[in-house]
Protein backbone atom coordinates (compact mmCIF):
# COMPACT_ATOMS: atom_id res chain seq x y z
CA UNK A 1 0.00 0.00 0.00
CA UNK A 2 1.30 3.45 -0.90
CA UNK A 3 2.42 5.76 1.92
CA UNK A 4 1.12 8.62 -0.22
CA UNK A 5 -2.37 8.40 -1.67
CA UNK A 6 -3.63 10.48 -4.59
CA UNK A 7 -7.40 10.98 -4.54
CA UNK A 8 -8.76 12.69 -7.68
CA UNK A 9 -11.74 14.95 -7.03
CA UNK A 10 -14.58 13.93 -9.32
CA UNK A 11 -16.09 17.38 -8.95
CA UNK A 12 -13.41 18.42 -11.44
CA UNK A 13 -14.01 15.52 -13.82
CA UNK A 14 -15.94 15.59 -17.06
CA UNK A 15 -19.33 14.87 -15.50
CA UNK A 16 -20.93 14.22 -18.87
CA UNK A 17 -18.62 11.21 -19.16
CA UNK A 18 -18.26 10.30 -15.50
CA UNK A 19 -18.15 6.55 -16.07
CA UNK A 20 -15.29 6.80 -18.55
CA UNK A 21 -13.45 9.18 -16.25
CA UNK A 22 -13.69 6.65 -13.41
CA UNK A 23 -12.39 3.86 -15.64
CA UNK A 24 -9.48 6.02 -16.77
CA UNK A 25 -8.59 7.08 -13.23
CA UNK A 26 -8.54 3.43 -12.26
CA UNK A 27 -6.25 2.51 -15.15
CA UNK A 28 -3.78 5.33 -14.40
CA UNK A 29 -3.41 4.16 -10.80
CA UNK A 30 -5.28 6.67 -8.67
CA UNK A 31 -5.40 5.40 -5.08
CA UNK A 32 -9.03 6.33 -4.33
CA UNK A 33 -11.74 8.66 -5.61
CA UNK A 34 -13.09 11.73 -3.85
CA UNK A 35 -16.75 12.75 -4.11
CA UNK A 36 -17.59 16.27 -2.91
CA UNK A 37 -21.11 16.19 -1.49
CA UNK A 38 -22.59 19.71 -1.16
CA UNK A 39 -26.10 20.60 -0.07
CA UNK A 40 -26.24 24.35 -0.67
CA UNK A 41 -26.56 24.95 3.08
CA UNK A 42 -23.33 24.04 4.83
CA UNK A 43 -21.58 25.45 1.77
CA UNK A 44 -23.21 27.81 -0.73
CA UNK A 45 -22.94 25.38 -3.64
CA UNK A 46 -24.67 22.22 -4.81
CA UNK A 47 -22.32 19.32 -5.50
CA UNK A 48 -22.36 15.60 -6.14
CA UNK A 49 -24.71 13.17 -4.37
CA UNK A 50 -25.18 9.50 -3.58
CA UNK A 51 -26.59 9.06 -7.08
CA UNK A 52 -23.22 9.59 -8.77
CA UNK A 53 -21.56 7.20 -6.33
CA UNK A 54 -24.16 4.53 -7.01
CA UNK A 55 -23.96 5.06 -10.79
CA UNK A 56 -20.22 4.36 -11.03
CA UNK A 57 -19.64 2.02 -8.08
CA UNK A 58 -19.58 -1.09 -10.30
CA UNK A 59 -16.90 0.35 -12.59
CA UNK A 60 -13.91 0.24 -10.24
CA UNK A 61 -12.51 -1.45 -7.13
CA UNK A 62 -11.06 1.86 -5.89
CA UNK A 63 -12.15 3.19 -2.53
CA UNK A 64 -14.82 5.90 -2.70
CA UNK A 65 -14.65 8.77 -0.22
CA UNK A 66 -17.81 10.78 0.36
CA UNK A 67 -16.78 14.21 1.66
CA UNK A 68 -20.05 15.35 3.18
CA UNK A 69 -20.21 19.14 3.19
CA UNK A 70 -23.79 19.04 4.42
CA UNK A 71 -25.86 19.83 7.48
CA UNK A 72 -27.19 16.97 9.59
CA UNK A 73 -24.89 14.29 8.12
CA UNK A 74 -26.24 11.63 10.50
CA UNK A 75 -29.46 11.59 8.51
CA UNK A 76 -27.61 10.55 5.33
CA UNK A 77 -24.93 8.11 6.49
CA UNK A 78 -27.05 5.10 5.53
CA UNK A 79 -27.81 6.53 2.10
CA UNK A 80 -24.13 6.88 1.22
CA UNK A 81 -23.21 3.50 2.66
CA UNK A 82 -25.87 1.85 0.50
CA UNK A 83 -24.68 3.82 -2.55
CA UNK A 84 -21.19 2.35 -2.17
CA UNK A 85 -19.06 4.83 -0.21
CA UNK A 86 -16.13 3.22 1.62
CA UNK A 87 -15.01 6.28 3.56
CA UNK A 88 -17.48 8.82 4.91
CA UNK A 89 -15.92 12.11 5.95
CA UNK A 90 -18.07 14.55 7.92
CA UNK A 91 -17.34 18.12 8.94
CA UNK A 92 -16.86 18.74 12.65
CA UNK A 93 -18.52 22.12 12.17
CA UNK A 94 -21.75 20.53 10.89
CA UNK A 95 -22.35 18.12 13.78
CA UNK A 96 -24.08 18.72 17.10
CA UNK A 97 -22.91 15.26 18.23
CA UNK A 98 -19.77 14.34 16.31
CA UNK A 99 -19.15 11.12 18.23
CA UNK A 100 -22.64 9.83 17.45
CA UNK A 101 -22.17 10.30 13.70
CA UNK A 102 -18.77 8.60 13.80
CA UNK A 103 -20.24 5.63 15.63
CA UNK A 104 -23.02 5.35 13.05
CA UNK A 105 -20.42 5.20 10.27
CA UNK A 106 -18.28 2.63 12.08
CA UNK A 107 -21.26 0.44 12.99
CA UNK A 108 -22.05 0.21 9.28
CA UNK A 109 -18.58 -1.14 8.63
CA UNK A 110 -17.13 1.91 6.90
CA UNK A 111 -14.11 4.11 7.55
CA UNK A 112 -14.88 7.37 9.34
CA UNK A 113 -13.21 10.68 8.62
CA UNK A 114 -13.58 14.14 10.09
CA UNK A 115 -12.97 17.30 8.08
CA UNK A 116 -11.84 20.62 9.56
CA UNK A 117 -12.15 24.00 7.89
CA UNK A 118 -9.00 26.18 7.87
CA UNK A 119 -9.96 28.15 10.99
CA UNK A 120 -11.23 25.16 12.99
CA UNK A 121 -8.81 24.14 15.77
CA UNK A 122 -7.54 20.60 16.40
CA UNK A 123 -9.21 20.52 19.81
CA UNK A 124 -12.42 19.67 17.92
CA UNK A 125 -11.07 16.18 17.24
CA UNK A 126 -8.39 15.45 19.83
CA UNK A 127 -10.73 13.46 22.08
CA UNK A 128 -12.01 11.21 19.25
CA UNK A 129 -8.76 10.33 17.48
CA UNK A 130 -8.97 6.69 18.55
CA UNK A 131 -12.37 6.41 16.82
CA UNK A 132 -11.51 7.68 13.34
CA UNK A 133 -9.45 6.65 10.31
CA UNK A 134 -8.89 9.99 8.61
CA UNK A 135 -8.70 13.71 9.27
CA UNK A 136 -9.27 15.91 6.24
CA UNK A 137 -7.76 19.38 6.49
CA UNK A 138 -9.39 21.94 4.25
CA UNK A 139 -6.57 24.03 2.81
CA UNK A 140 -9.11 26.60 1.61
CA UNK A 141 -12.67 27.42 2.60
CA UNK A 142 -14.97 24.72 1.19
CA UNK A 143 -17.03 25.30 -1.93
CA UNK A 144 -16.62 25.61 -5.67
CA UNK A 145 -13.63 27.31 -7.24
CA UNK A 146 -14.98 30.33 -9.08
CA UNK A 147 -14.30 29.93 -12.83
CA UNK A 148 -11.82 32.45 -14.16
CA UNK A 149 -10.70 33.58 -10.71
CA UNK A 150 -7.17 32.65 -9.68
CA UNK A 151 -6.98 30.93 -6.32
CA UNK A 152 -5.30 32.84 -3.51
CA UNK A 153 -3.66 29.59 -2.48
CA UNK A 154 -3.90 27.67 0.74
CA UNK A 155 -3.74 29.05 4.26
CA UNK A 156 -0.18 28.62 5.63
CA UNK A 157 -1.61 28.12 9.10
CA UNK A 158 -3.07 24.79 8.02
CA UNK A 159 0.44 23.40 7.54
CA UNK A 160 1.25 24.13 11.17
CA UNK A 161 -2.00 22.42 12.13
CA UNK A 162 -1.03 19.38 10.04
CA UNK A 163 2.40 19.12 11.68
CA UNK A 164 0.89 19.33 15.16
CA UNK A 165 -1.64 16.67 14.23
CA UNK A 166 1.02 14.34 12.79
CA UNK A 167 3.05 14.69 16.01
CA UNK A 168 0.00 13.78 18.09
CA UNK A 169 -0.74 10.76 15.90
CA UNK A 170 2.84 9.53 16.17
CA UNK A 171 2.98 10.06 19.92
CA UNK A 172 -0.24 8.13 20.42
CA UNK A 173 0.85 5.47 17.88
CA UNK A 174 -2.38 5.78 15.92
CA UNK A 175 -3.01 4.73 12.32
CA UNK A 176 -4.75 7.82 10.94
CA UNK A 177 -4.39 9.38 7.50
CA UNK A 178 -4.14 13.15 7.19
CA UNK A 179 -5.70 14.43 3.99
CA UNK A 180 -5.36 17.78 2.23
CA UNK A 181 -8.19 19.22 0.16
CA UNK A 182 -7.69 22.42 -1.80
CA UNK A 183 -4.84 24.00 -3.80
CA UNK A 184 -2.95 20.72 -4.25
CA UNK A 185 -0.48 20.95 -7.13
CA UNK A 186 3.08 19.96 -8.05
CA UNK A 187 4.59 22.70 -5.87
CA UNK A 188 2.25 22.81 -2.88
CA UNK A 189 2.16 19.04 -2.42
CA UNK A 190 5.82 19.11 -1.32
CA UNK A 191 5.12 21.55 1.52
CA UNK A 192 1.96 19.72 2.51
CA UNK A 193 3.68 16.34 2.65
CA UNK A 194 6.55 17.85 4.63
CA UNK A 195 3.94 18.98 7.16
CA UNK A 196 2.80 15.37 7.65
CA UNK A 197 -0.05 15.09 5.16
CA UNK A 198 -0.18 11.79 3.25
CA UNK A 199 -3.47 11.84 1.29
CA UNK A 200 -4.11 14.46 -1.37
CA UNK A 201 -7.35 15.45 -3.06
CA UNK A 202 -6.27 16.57 -6.53
CA UNK A 203 -8.51 18.63 -8.78
CA UNK A 204 -7.40 20.99 -11.52
CA UNK A 205 -3.73 19.96 -11.22
CA UNK A 206 -4.79 16.63 -12.71
CA UNK A 207 -7.96 17.29 -14.69
CA UNK A 208 -6.83 20.44 -16.51
CA UNK A 209 -4.30 18.38 -18.48
CA UNK A 210 -5.73 16.02 -21.08
CA UNK A 211 -5.54 13.15 -21.61
CA UNK A 212 -5.50 12.14 -17.94
CA UNK A 213 -2.03 10.87 -17.20
CA UNK A 214 -0.55 8.11 -15.07
CA UNK A 215 2.69 10.09 -15.24
CA UNK A 216 1.03 13.08 -13.55
CA UNK A 217 -0.32 10.95 -10.70
CA UNK A 218 3.05 9.28 -10.20
CA UNK A 219 4.85 12.62 -10.33
CA UNK A 220 2.62 14.00 -7.57
CA UNK A 221 3.02 10.81 -5.54
CA UNK A 222 6.82 10.83 -5.89
CA UNK A 223 7.16 14.49 -4.91
CA UNK A 224 4.98 13.98 -1.84
CA UNK A 225 6.63 10.73 -0.77
CA UNK A 226 10.12 12.23 -0.89
CA UNK A 227 9.08 15.22 1.23
CA UNK A 228 7.09 13.08 3.69
CA UNK A 229 9.86 10.55 4.27
CA UNK A 230 12.51 13.26 4.69
CA UNK A 231 10.58 14.66 7.67
CA UNK A 232 8.51 11.77 9.01
CA UNK A 233 10.09 8.56 7.67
Amino acid sequence: MNIIKISPSLMCADLANLGEEVKTLTSIKADQLHFDIMDGNFVPDIGLSHLEIKAVRHLTPLLFEAHMMIVNPLRYVGVFVEAGADIICIHAESCTNLYKVIQEIKQRGKKAGVALNPATPLCMVENILTEIDLILLMMVSPGYKVPGVKSAGYSPGVLEKASCLREIIRKKELNIDIEADGSVNEKSIVNMAGAGINVFVVGSALFDERPLSAHKIQELRNRAEKAFLEKWG
